[in-house]
């Protein structure tokens, strides 16, 4: 917080027609390629980026899902083992039970629900899955 006062404080200290000149600069150096751009192109290639990382993200949330059931189940054998009562070792089991069949379910509900478009088949066989 004490960065943004001094920084504030320093922008105060510029003066208005200095700020001007870099505003001015700033938009000379943009080109008219830059300009011309549209937000349907971007959301194409958002579109392409997302259909390309969203399947390995939704496979990465189910590892570690599998990862915090695993410590589940090791943690409360060794809790019982010591006559403990389990405290989150249940959570930590049904919500990484729920992180590895959420994401898979989603997968494989892609393809009905862009009406075939999604191609789930070949997503989950691209994975292995």
């Amino acid at each position: 917080m004490n960065v943004l006062l001094k920084l504030f404080v320093y922008l105060q200290t510029i003066p208005t027609r200095a700020k001007q000149a870099a505003g001015v600069f700033a938009l000379m150096l943009a080109s008219n390629a830059v300009m011309a751009q549209q937000l349907s192109t971007f959301a194409a290639v958002w579109r392409s980026e997302a259909a390309a990382i969203v399947p390995v993200i939704l496979l990465v949330i189910a590892g570690i899902g599998v990862c915090i059931a695993a410590w589940g189940v090791i943690s409360g054998v060794l809790t019982k083992k010591q006559n403990q009562p389990l405290t989150w070792q249940v959570a930590a089991v049904i919500g990484g039970g729920l992180a590895v069949v959420i994401p898979i379910i989603i997968l494989a509900v892609s393809g009905s629900l862009t009406g075939g478009a999604g191609n789930a088949g070949g997503t989950m066989n691209s994975l292995g899955i």
